[in-house]
């Protein structure tokens, strides 16, 4: 061996090209089992740990990360690096609300539409490498932002995420946002299922983070608990059908009101606010001569403005209990009313559209370019889209009143739309259901979703749930428009569906009776039964 060692590196080689082939095969393992563990490197243990955390930085599958963290004790504790999982969040766009760690940021929430803070991040010279975890070295608790997870582009619609009682590092929020999508997939909780006695129909569903309403042709409204799906109590009072409903907290950014408030009308020509906590009546409006058909409240002002089958509307101040304006104009009654800022665009029978300021009760514009009656309505403040009889879908400008463009597609009653950024989805009496894109004003995707009328629809950047006459409800990709799976069993009619925050309400006819489910596909969910289609 000591003569070996002075032998120069040619030598060496030529010792050894000349010595392996004279082994025999026994000798031959032993010098294999010996030579191989001293080829084995762990190329991440050997590199600085700046550059293993950016070789791990281009893995875009989860799975392999995970995968990846049981190759061995250091790869494991690798893996718990913090940024790592937060750029799978963001990558995967399963952007995570809280931070596990302090910051100087006052934003503790996102929204559909937001600015990110600026990601604090640990230097990673003052991460120590422990067995099984990474942990900060104290000298570490001073944060910095470094250049490379500066401030993170704006996101554009993010699916948004209960924040967590207690923080949760990256790596379980990512986790718990991975097993929910798996959930939509394939999976999810039926956590409450109310049967009606009767086989009342479903007029209006109105969903936020404390309360489920729900308007019933009957007469009814039922309140449930939006986290359990517990029936609560009745509002009582309308004498005939509920036919439009609002629940001022889920559907308005609230005016300072201390009271949980919804406000209902119908066929009893009444308009009633309520104390959704008490079920108490606070205020009965009185007005209309015939049914009122649709009714919106407007952001941060006590105002509703409702619609009726008098042809007229009704601006009201729902704190003091009072009529502000009447807004007249419309010759047919008006089927549906949609408000951005102090604007209310309304449809009409009459075949027209108009603008109103809300404020003044002034008819700002007249949209004419139906030929039958308009049943469905959506506006953002710059944008007008109406649906109609005619079975096509207008395209309006608010600012000069014009037709920017004609959508066809189906080819009978469009009475559902949902226009949400440049992205406008619409349902018709022909059971489809289109994706049209706004900045170019053309047809993404044309489903076949229902084998009857298409009688509820809504969507966000994942997904399109849809419902129909034909008693199934369905669930879409929305970027390939791609059928996924039924959400529940087949039922006779579906009359309303709602999503919100992972969970999903639906309200449907199944054996002769009115029926309320509840679904929930958040991650670890307690209770219920499994969904089963």
């Amino acid at each position: 061996m000591g003569k070996f060692k002075l032998l120069s590196k040619g030598q060496r080689f030529a010792f050894l090209s000349t010595l392996v082939p004279e082994l025999l095969l026994p000798e031959a393992l032993v010098v294999a089992r010996r030579i191989d563990p001293r080829l084995k490197r762990d190329f991440l243990k050997d590199l600085p740990l700046e550059l293993s955390l950016h070789c791990l930085s281009f893995v875009e599958d989860a799975r392999t990360l995970a995968r990846a963290s049981q190759v061995s004790q250091y790869w494991y504790a690798l893996l718990q690096d913090e940024t790592t999982w937060k750029h799978m969040c963001t990558r995967t766009r399963f952007f995570p609300l809280v931070s596990p760690f302090p910051s100087h940021s006052s934003h503790s929430r996102t929204s559909r539409r937001f600015d990110n803070p600026f990601v604090s991040r640990v230097p990673h010279s003052n991460l120590r490498l422990q067995m099984g975890r990474v942990s900060l070295n104290p000298l570490a608790q001073n944060f910095i932002t470094t250049p490379r997870f500066a401030r993170l582009a704006e996101l554009g619609s993010v699916r948004p995420m209960s924040p967590p009682t207690t923080p949760r590092s990256f790596k379980q929020q990512f986790k718990d946002a991975y097993l929910t999508e798996s959930n939509w997939l394939t999976g999810g909780q039926l956590i409450a299922s109310h049967k009606h006695t009767d086989d009342g129909v479903v007029t209006s569903l109105a969903i936020d983070d404390t309360f489920i309403v729900v308007g019933m042709a009957n007469s009814q409204i039922e309140v449930y608990d939006s986290r359990t799906g517990a029936w609560l109590n009745s509002l009582k009072g309308h004498e005939a059908g509920v036919w439009a409903l609002i629940d001022l907290c889920g559907a308005a950014m609230g005016y300072g009101s201390d009271k949980h408030l919804v406000v209902s009308g119908g066929c009893d020509r009444n308009v009633r606010v309520w104390d959704a906590n008490t079920g108490q009546c606070l205020h009965v409006l009185r007005g209309h001569s015939s049914t009122v058909r649709c009714l919106k409240v407007i952001d941060g002002k006590p105002l509703a403005i409702t619609g009726s089958r008098d042809w007229t509307l009704r601006v009201w101040d729902i704190e003091r209990g009072r009529c502000v304006h009447i807004l007249q104009g419309h010759q047919q009654s008006v089927r549906c009313v949609e408000v951005a800022g102090n604007i209310a665009a309304t449809g009409s029978y009459d075949f027209t559209c108009r603008l109103w300021n809300v404020e003044t009760g002034q008819c700002l514009r007249v949209l004419v370019g139906h030929y039958h009656q308009i049943y469905a309505i959506a506006f953002d403040g710059e944008r007008v889209v109406t649906g109609s009889l005619d079975s096509t879908v207008r395209v309006w400008d608010a600012a000069t009143g014009t037709c920017m463009a004609l959508l066809q597609g189906h080819t009978s009653l469009v009475g559902q739309l949902q226009l949400t950024s440049d992205t406008l989805v619409t349902g018709g009496s022909d059971g489809r259901v289109i994706i049209f894109d706004l900045t170019t004003l053309t047809c993404l995707h044309r489903l076949c979703a229902h084998d009857n009328s298409v009688t509820c629809l809504q969507f966000d950047d994942r997904y399109i749930i849809s419902g129909g006459n034909d008693g199934r409800v369905k669930l879409w990709d929305m970027r390939t428009g791609a059928f996924i799976r039924e959400l529940t069993r087949r039922c006779d009619a579906v009359w309303r569906v709602n999503f919100r925050d992972d969970r999903c309400v639906i309200l449907l006819q199944r054996g002769g009776r009115t029926v309320l489910e509840v679904l929930s596909f958040r991650a670890g969910e307690k209770g219920g039964e499994r969904i089963t289609t």
